[in-house]
């Protein structure tokens, strides 16, 4: 495997050119982690006020002291010292003489009382405990609505947004469905919720949001990965191209233990964040050190086939299988292993009895009728196929399809889940009907096939991610999340486990696929000339499974990035 020379990817600098490269082997990036610093020559004042969502394990409460350390000088030199007392938070801006412990200010007059630095805690539903903290529901869109509004009228619209709820407990859990609506509400709808109530108020000043959360990025190959809080990048990625005076950076971190060495070097390092201007998006703290995520070029060669991990006869599930990209696959796997087939999605065919006289009824044209006639053809090829009505992101449904499956077939062999919805539309119109139509699949989805696959030994898992995962796009910020969840997993199951778990993030495909169906529906925002043929299609899948990477990205353009 040639590994060319390391490139830096950042949707804001990144260009493709155009002319698709001829050697299919051209096409692949991998994701890399390169050491960086900040430019501390653009140091600036901090912008108050600074509006903190903080965590439960005392992160933002010892990033809220350093603050007021920091700020304090800045508004008055004349503060002869600052206490802060036991309950850390919940009292702040007391009087000195109050029976509560909290912020205590002694000296003149003509100082800091916290003011300008804002607290919100998760709570059950929107609360002012005192004047500068606050307790809202993550999952009530209006509590922040009440929130900025409340802030505004105060002329407390905030400059700095820090959001840490996404700093959970340094242990290993399972992905559930649980965690999975958990993770949703303190990450992407937070986020999401968050802007468009800045957005209501149409808020014209610069807000640097710098969103803090744990066990996310692969960095070092060692970290325990929640996949399900990879859905927070999307809005990260997205914000700041729908809103011109929002820049966007994320922070991995990893959890210190309270009051150590390790905890105050990690506040130091975030409050650096926040001092000074990056373009960096995608950032990590590993021992001290500062890390950006970037994308290398990789050279796959076409391997033979004694090196796939198909097996003859196969038994292979494919999620969204009647769907464009499912089809080709599952045609690519009757072609060369003869293999039994799972084809599950949401469409539903009519009883192969009826197969017949519904192509004698239909036109050439009917979808329905194309489906069936795929099924046929992929049996004319050799292979078995069972075509189950399935939501993948329906856990009764797609438990009696695998047990279906497992009954008439035998244990499943390998998975390939492309089941898909398209994104579209703007953070300030987005719903969390809309969004979670989209986040569904991906995200609810893959635990699923988790949950029910957990102790299946697996040769492969396939997960159908996008371009969109490490770019991003306006009107994506749902489709991007949902993608940047598979990256995830992926990354999650290759650390945990000896399966072979992959995410490819899919440049758009000719011919078949959400890219050419918005083609053929009449989208002007469309240009497939450059875009993956199915038979190029199956053979990067061949390529890739024939590597050991966690994620790949595929694009068939040559990309321009700046150097690192």
């Amino acid at each position: 495997m040639e590994i060319p020379p390391k490139i830096s990817l950042t949707p804001q600098e990144s260009k493709i050119s155009e002319g698709k490269k001829p050697d299919i082997a051209d096409w692949f990036y991998r994701p890399l982690w390169q050491p960086s610093i900040i430019d501390c020559q653009q140091e600036e004042n901090f912008s108050t006020p600074i509006l903190v969502f903080v965590d439960q394990y005392g992160l933002g409460s010892r990033l809220v002291e350093q603050l007021e350390t920091k700020i304090d000088p800045i508004i008055s030199s004349s503060v002869e010292y600052l206490h802060f007392g036991e309950n850390k938070a919940e009292g702040r801006g007391q009087k000195a003489e109050g029976k509560e412990e909290g912020w205590k200010v002694e000296g003149n007059d003509n100082c800091l009382t916290g003011d300008d630095i804002i607290i919100v805690k998760v709570g059950e539903n929107f609360s002012q405990l005192d004047s500068n903290l606050y307790r809202i529901n993550p999952n009530n869109r209006a509590d922040y609505q009440t929130l900025i509004q409340a802030l505004q009228v105060q002329n407390l619209a905030p400059k700095t947004i820090v959001h840490l709820w996404n700093v959970t407990a340094n242990q290993e859990t399972d992905l559930t469905l649980e965690s999975v609506e958990i993770a949703q509400n303190l990450g992407f709808y937070s986020l999401l919720y968050l802007t468009q109530a800045l957005g209501e108020q149409s808020l014209e000043n610069e807000i640097a949001m710098l969103v803090v959360y744990n066990h996310l990025q692969n960095v070092t190959g060692e970290e325990i990965i929640a996949p399900e809080k990879a859905t927070l990048i999307g809005p990260v990625r997205v914000i700041p191209q729908e809103y011109s005076n929002i820049n966007c950076r994320s922070v991995d971190v990893v959890l210190p233990p309270s009051g150590s060495q390790d905890e105050e070097k990690l506040v130091s390092q975030l409050l650096n964040e926040l001092q000074h201007k990056s373009e960096d998006t995608i950032i990590a703290y590993r021992n001290h050190h500062r890390w950006v995520q970037t994308f290398e070029p990789v050279r796959l060669e076409q391997p033979s086939k004694e090196k796939l991990p198909f097996k003859s006869g196969g038994v292979y599930l494919l999620t969204g299988g009647l769907g464009g990209i499912g089809l080709v696959f599952a045609e690519h796997l009757a072609k060369t292993v003869q293999a039994k087939l799972i084809l599950t999605g949401r469409s539903t065919l009519p009883q192969r009895h009826q197969w017949e006289q519904w192509l004698t009824d239909h036109s050439e044209e009917n979808l329905i009728s194309s489906k069936i006639r795929k099924v046929k053809h992929l049996e004319e090829l050799g292979a078995e196929v069972l075509v189950v009505p399935a939501d993948v992101a329906n856990l009764q449904q797609m438990s009696e399809a695998i047990s279906l499956a497992q009954h008439q077939f035998g244990e499943i062999n390998g998975v390939i889940h492309s089941a898909g919805v398209p994104g579209g539309g703007v953070i300030q119109l987005k719903t969390r009907e809309i969004a979670d139509a989209v986040l569904a699949p991906k995200v609810q989805g893959t635990a699923i096939l988790e949950i029910l696959l957990k102790d299946v030994e697996l040769d492969f898992m396939v997960v159908c991610s996008s371009m969109e995962s490490p770019l991003g796009h306006l009107g994506q910020v749902d489709y991007c999340g949902a993608n940047n969840f598979l990256d995830a997993y992926a990354h999650s199951k290759s650390a945990d486990s000896n399966r072979l778990t992959v995410s490819i993030n899919w440049d758009a495909w000719q011919e078949v696929g959400m890219a050419a169906k918005a083609l053929q529906q009449g989208s002007k925002l469309v240009n497939l000339d450059e875009g993956i043929l199915p038979q190029e299609g199956v053979d990067v899948l061949n390529r890739i499974l024939n590597s050991s990477e966690s994620q790949i990205m595929v694009c068939t353009q040559d990309i321009q990035y700046p150097t690192v």
